[in-house]
């Protein structure tokens, strides 16, 4: 008597399709992976200049005046970082958006993120608070 060697063809079409599910599954996950790398590579050159704002203010405990260099906007084109704009509100808000590349977030329109930060001084400590 002869014995079968190898697969069926019906083995074959449901090892096919527990790849293709598998496939489903992994490749939408592995993307969303990828942007949420992205975008906390750009929160991390956002805190270079949230920094920038920090040391300044824990010095003086005010924002600094609107006619400073660190307010206004940086091109960047680095990192997905397409510039950084800090704009002052007043001598204790200011208000830092970070313009994300278009390829990371396709479905909107000249992406960005936005913190707001807010001084705040008790007594002798000063908080800046980032939210």
């Amino acid at each position: 008597m002869r014995t079968k060697a190898g697969f069926s063809l019906l083995e074959l079409m449901v090892m096919i399709a527990v790849v293709a599910i598998v496939a489903a599954i992994a490749i939408p996950i592995y993307s969303n992976y990828k942007t949420r790398a992205k975008i906390s590579v750009t929160d991390a050159i956002a805190n270079i200049y949230l920094n920038q704002v920090t040391d300044y203010t824990f010095g003086k405990k005010i924002f600094l005046d609107e006619a400073s260099e660190l307010w206004g906007c940086r091109e960047l084109n680095r990192d997905n970082v397409i510039k950084v704009c800090i704009e002052r509100i007043d001598s204790q808000n200011a208000v830092m958006k970070v313009y994300i590349d278009q390829d990371i977030l396709p479905n909107i329109e000249q992406p960005y993120y936005q913190y707001n930060l807010t001084l705040v001084i008790l007594g002798e400590v000063t908080c800046l608070l980032k939210h």
